[in-house]
Formats: structure tokens, C-alpha cells, sequence
């Protein structure tokens, strides 16, 4: 348990220097991400793993390497793709074709690879199932 505390308070301190570097507030990144500053300041505080659409965004919008975020692994940013698409850094509930759904899937599975990520990525799914559960239950109700 000490372990993930000191994990989250180095993965929010790695969040605050990019943070700093491209130059956003809390108040303007959370915007920017579609959640609440508190949410921003506590990826910061080390309270929380940023999740996983966080950090889609903030690798296709910015190039953030996530594998420095999360484990200090290689550069801040990303050195651009040689052939980047022309749909990188957009958000994901724009995505109007399968095949753009297919490669933001298939990014989003790629980094299921890193630990942190997968439980980011499972918490917030078992979050949507249970929302989803509620609500159908409460259509039957209904």
C-alpha cells in the first residue's frame, strides 16, 4: 500500500511538471479534459491515477509519453510519428467511423500493458457497468 502512495505522489508530481510545461492551470486543463480542477489537483496530490481517456487526450493532444508519466521511461513527449493521422488528439466521443474507433481501441488496449493503466482502465469500466446496470433497472422500474 506504501508502495502505490509513493507510486501516485510520483506520477502526480510528474503530472504537475508537464503540467507547468504546457503551460495550463488546473482550472484550464480540466476544462481542456471535461472534469472538475479538484480532479486535476488530486492526480497532482498523488490521491489519484489520472484515467485512461486523461491520458489518451493528453498523448494525442501533447505527445505526453505515458510511460514517462507513469514510470519515468524515455522523454516527457513522444517524438511525432512519421506518418501521424490526421485524427490524433482528437476527442474520443467524435470518432465517426469504425476505423477510427478500431485504432483508438486498439491504443487504449495497448496500454493495458502498463499495470497502472489497466487498473485505471478497469475501475472506470466496472464504474460505466454499474452506472449502466443502475439505469436499465431503473427503466424497468419505470
Amino acid at each position: 500500500m506504501q508502495n502505490l502512495d509513493k507510486n501516485k505522489r510520483e506520477i502526480g508530481n510528474r503530472f504537475r511538471i508537464f503540467r507547468d510545461i504546457i503551460d495550463r492551470t488546473p482550472d484550464q486543463l480540466a476544462a481542456e479534459l471535461g472534469v472538475l480542477p479538484a480532479e486535476i489537483v488530486d492526480i497532482e496530490a498523488g490521491r489519484v491515477y489520472p484515467n485512461a481517456l486523461c491520458l489518451y487526450h493528453l498523448h494525442g493532444q501533447y505527445r505526453l509519453n505515458i510511460n514517462w508519466l507513469l514510470g519515468r521511461l524515455g522523454d516527457i513527449f513522444d517524438q511525432p510519428a512519421e506518418q501521424e493521422t490526421e485524427d490524433a488528439g482528437r476527442d474520443y466521443r467524435s470518432a465517426d467511423s469504425p476505423t477510427v474507433r478500431l485504432a483508438q481501441y486498439r491504443e487504449l488496449f495497448e496500454l493495458m500493458d502498463i499495470p497502472l493503466v489497466e487498473e485505471s482502465i478497469m475501475a472506470t469500466l466496472l464504474e460505466l457497468k454499474a452506472l449502466l446496470k443502475k439505469q436499465t433497472e431503473n427503466r424497468k422500474r419505470a
